[in-house]
């Protein structure tokens, strides 16, 4: 469940604020490994239409993902207008 989603169920009243946060889960967060390229992690993440993602070292979780965290490490293209 997404924030927004969360929001709109306690604006129409299907959750309220003390209900447990685990009656209302989403699909799991998709997770990468911490030596996963970034370009594939982003590729993965576009496909699945998620921004947001869990990274793991050793099966643990270690760090939050965002698509503009993972591109901020992947080589800038060249401008059209550089040599």
């Amino acid at each position: 469940m997404t924030l927004q989603q969360l929001e709109a169920a306690l604006t129409d009243g299907t959750a309220t604020p003390t209900d447990p946060l685990g009656t209302h889960p989403g699909p799991p967060l998709p997770h990468f490994g911490h030596g996963e390229p970034a370009d594939t992690a982003l590729t993965r993440l576009a496909t699945q239409g998620r921004q947001i993602a869990v990274v793991l070292r050793d099966g643990h979780a270690m760090s939050l993902v965002q698509p503009a965290d993972l591109r901020a490490v992947l080589p800038s293209a060249p401008h059209p207008d550089q040599d």
